[in-house]
């Protein structure tokens, strides 16, 4: 348990004084559980016993290997360019991996990570989250953020192109310009491909970033790989 107090920024955020910033971390094999809780500094003091109870009361789900998490599995090649057998990881996930893209190494807060045509310069990535995970226009203009785009009015946003997703409707975004992203090295001339999915209590996001050509080389994979995705319910 981290607990600290002091000025808080978020991600493009107002600098904010007086804040308290509560966080629990849990190794778990191939993944790490977060529990975080930030607020005014005397909330934040208030509740902290109450922050305990939440992170004492959550429970894995033992279907999913005691943890949710399992080892993808590299599929035979189809011939149809998605993989013809379905790979499986966290939560309860699987998917086609479109043909010749690789599996990445496993990374906290994400599904899956993949390279797109192999290319371990680029990033495909499946990430879950509870609740609305930051909201709908939150995440589609932090990621424009990142290439340095426009960000768009929520008019804008519900023009957008949706995919057919998990049983739900995905806002479809794409992006291009210099990349940019928290704790990676800028990129020029990168792409943004995202997906961002709102269904009953959670949310799911899919992100591919790399090279521009590469991106839009690809973007006919990443949505077939996209809408390949399923869950258990």
């Amino acid at each position: 348990v981290v607990e600290l107090t002091g000025k808080f920024v978020g991600r493009g955020g107002t600098a904010k004084e007086n804040y308290g910033f509560l966080a629990a971390y849990l190794e778990l094999p191939g993944t790490t559980l977060t529990l975080k809780m930030t607020g005014p500094a005397e909330t934040v003091t208030q509740e902290k016993a109450n922050f305990i109870k939440v992170a004492g009361s959550l429970r894995l789900d033992s279907a999913h290997g005691g943890h949710g998490a399992t080892t993808p599995q590299k599929p035979a090649a189809g011939s149809d360019g998605i993989a013809a057998g379905m790979a499986t990881g966290k939560s309860g996930f699987t998917w086609k991996t479109p043909d010749g893209w690789t599996t990445g190494r496993e990374r906290s807060m994400r599904v899956v990570t993949l390279h797109p045509g192999g290319n371990k310069e680029a990033q495909c990535y499946v990430a879950m989250m509870g609740g609305d995970g930051g909201g709908l226009h939150g995440n589609i203009n932090r990621w424009l953020d990142q290439v340095g785009s426009p960000q768009k009015t929520p008019a804008e946003i519900g023009a957008l192109e949706t995919i057919d997703l998990l049983g739900g409707k995905g806002v479809l975004v794409e992006s291009y310009g210099n990349f940019s992203g928290i704790g990676a090295e800028a990129k020029e001339n990168a792409g943004l491909l995202g997906i961002v999915c709102l269904l009953d209590g959670r949310a799911v996001f899919v992100k591919f970033i790399g090279p521009a050509d590469l991106v839009k080389r690809e973007k006919d994979n990443f949505i077939a790989f996209s809408q390949s995705l399923q869950m258990d319910k």
